[in-house]
């Protein structure tokens, strides 16, 4: 069974909808599409606190970018010059934003990893301590229970 496609209240200002659909824009090249995809994967699995912000500021940004880079394709055309100064000034400046949120993002979660990591360690040096009380307990209560059943059978014969 298909569903109908539902519209969405926005129709500007979020990945891949509106604003490019329906433009004269460029298709998007293999690396957006590579970008897109794994911005999509760390959308769909958020699990640090403060990685939603991030995300939401990488969003923006691309879009930013996306923006600028087809006012670049125009000025391009007329005057290299313009082309170039409207680069350095423009372009480049929200592509390394981009890429320092991206390193931020990574960083967080990375982060998040070792916690978690020597979280888990933590616990399983306690679960083998643990194992071990419980294992010498049970062997020091067999011998203690054995000695006695030993003693108590001798003694009733």
């Amino acid at each position: 069974e298909t569903l109908p496609i539902l519209g969405s209240e926005e129709q500007y200002f979020y990945r891949n909808k509106m604003e490019f659909s329906f433009s004269n824009a460029r298709w998007l090249t293999q690396y957006e599409i590579e970008f897109l995809k794994w911005l999509s994967r760390a959308e769909d699995n958020i699990t640090e606190p403060g990685e939603g912000e991030i995300l939401n500021k990488i969003n923006k940004l691309y879009i930013k970018y996306i923006e600028a880079f087809t006012v670049f394709d125009d000025i391009q055309v007329e005057d290299i010059n313009k082309s170039r100064e409207y680069y350095y000034n423009e372009i480049l400046p929200i592509f390394e934003e981009t890429k320092t949120e991206s390193r931020n993002l990574l960083n967080l979660n990375q982060e998040g990893m070792i916690i978690r990591k020597d979280k888990a360690h933590k616990i399983s040096t306690q679960a083998t301590y643990l194992t071990m009380i419980v294992s010498s307990a049970t062997i020091i209560i067999g011998l203690i229970l054995a000695i006695y059943l030993r003693n108590f059978s001798h003694t009733n014969y």
